[in-house]
């Protein structure tokens, strides 16, 4: 952990960590999300591609932004954030996935990182240069932002806690 200040936003966080930073690659989570996620997979599979950025994707619910995927070279074309009023829209363009959370970065990406900024705000820049590749996940992932899902992830993990990798 690196204390980065408390009103600093995602992007900047990222930024000044650039100095922890051994070797290539870097993975970022925004820990608000859990999923059974193979993390030796997603490491793999961002290797192979050789882009700057790998997020993974899960599959498309209604609250987040959508990933326009190009299936055949597993990349993102399209990134829209948030506040998507045409559904019906976006699907027609193929977006069927939102961003789960689990990322993977090439060091040199923290340059296009707008300053105080948002992570977010990277990955239109990624996609636009045909750099940012999906990793799509189709196993179970939960996210949790409001009252009602602390509630619902407190039974999964009373029931079916599926993110847990440990005995």
């Amino acid at each position: 952990f690196a204390e980065t200040g408390l009103n600093t936003l995602t992007g900047e966080r990222v930024r000044k960590l650039a100095k922890y930073i051994d070797g290539d690659d870097f993975m970022v989570t925004y820990g608000d999300g859990v999923g059974d996620v193979n993390l030796k997979e997603l490491v793999d599979f961002h290797k192979t591609q050789n882009t700057l950025g790998t997020i993974t994707g899960v599959k498309l619910t209604m609250r987040f932004g959508f990933l326009n995927v190009d299936h055949k070279t597993k990349k993102v074309k399209r990134f829209f954030q948030h506040k998507i009023t045409n559904f019906d829209e976006m699907r027609a363009e193929g977006s069927d996935y939102i961003n789960g959370g689990f990322m993977i970065f090439k060091k040199n990406v923290l340059d296009l990182i707008p300053e105080n900024g948002m992570i977010e705000e990277l990955f239109p820049i990624l996609a636009k240069k045909n750099e940012l590749s999906i990793y799509m996940h189709l196993g179970k992932w939960k996210c949790m932002d409001t009252h009602k899902e602390v509630e619902e992830m407190n039974e999964y993990w009373q029931k079916d806690p599926f993110w847990r990798m440990w005995e």
